[in-house]
């Protein structure tokens, strides 16, 4: 297990988009460290235990905009850095300058980019 994690949110349906931004971030960003997908709890991510990818299971009834925050609860604390990003998001550098560049007393953070510089860019 890494120090460090890069975790998303996916359900059944945005799967192939998860498996694409994870080869992404191994190929373009050279990421190395652990991932953990946020899933509706009973969503079929058997596919992804098996590839050795953490799996949380949000609660159904809490499916919404909000479910990244799930990310500031003690099931992260297994990591010293956690990073959250979109899976819409383009990686178009290496991703480890992006965590030494996380300050100490902030290990945890989201990050949510939209109209702005690449991550790592």
């Amino acid at each position: 297990m890494s120090k460090q994690a890069i975790t998303f949110v996916t359900d059944d349906n945005y799967l192939p988009h998860a498996k694409a931004f994870m080869v992404n971030c191994r190929n373009v960003g050279k990421w190395s460290g652990d991932f953990c997908a946020i899933t509706p709890g009973g969503s079929a991510v058997t596919d992804l235990r098996q590839r050795g990818i953490d799996v949380f299971e949000a609660p159904n009834a809490q499916w919404d905009f909000m479910t990244k925050l799930w990310a500031f609860t003690p099931y992260f604390d297994r990591w010293e850095q956690v990073l959250c990003i979109d899976l819409d998001v383009l990686v178009q550098a290496e991703l480890h300058p992006v965590f030494d560049q996380m300050a100490k007393r902030l290990p945890k953070i989201i990050c949510i980019m939209e109209d702005n510089t690449p991550i790592g860019g």
